[in-house]
């Protein structure tokens, strides 16, 4: 049973008491540069949410999930933290993916706060941060 409802009602609540403005946040599940190891559990690389503004070039992480979480995936924490950030502080006017699996429930989730949720076959600031951290971890 999964545990995030509390977690993502609240998320919308923070969206939508903010102003919006014109920005795109990109949003994706990425695969950590790095490998966790621990005893008596195999290493593995976590997934990570995560959402960039490209008006303001901010980063912020949503979830961090162990390889059998992935159903436990909610992207809406990363566009919410992002938003609230302290140099944001607005929900943006559109949320861009390149995953189809994201694209429908996001759309389902932001709708109702005016926050049009798109396909994009690249999100180049996305890349940029990703490269920026593979190249830090190495």
């Amino acid at each position: 049973m999964s545990t995030n409802a509390p977690t993502t009602s609240l998320a919308l609540e923070r969206l939508r008491r903010l102003p919006q403005r014109d920005d795109v946040f990109e949003v994706a599940l990425i695969r950590m540069p790095a490998w966790i190891t621990g005893e008596g559990v195999p290493p593995f690389r976590p997934m990570l949410s995560q959402a960039v503004s490209r008006r303001a070039d901010i980063v912020a992480d949503g979830q961090m999930l162990r390889p059998g979480e992935l159903g436990d995936h909610r992207p809406i924490e990363a566009v919410s933290k992002l938003a609230v950030h302290k140099a944001i502080g607005y929900r943006p006017t559109t949320v861009a993916v390149r995953d189809a699996a994201l694209l429908e429930g996001l759309r389902a989730e932001l709708a109702p706060l005016d926050i049009e949720v798109r396909l994009e076959p690249a999100l180049a600031a996305l890349d940029h941060v990703v490269a920026a951290m593979t190249r830090s971890q190495t």
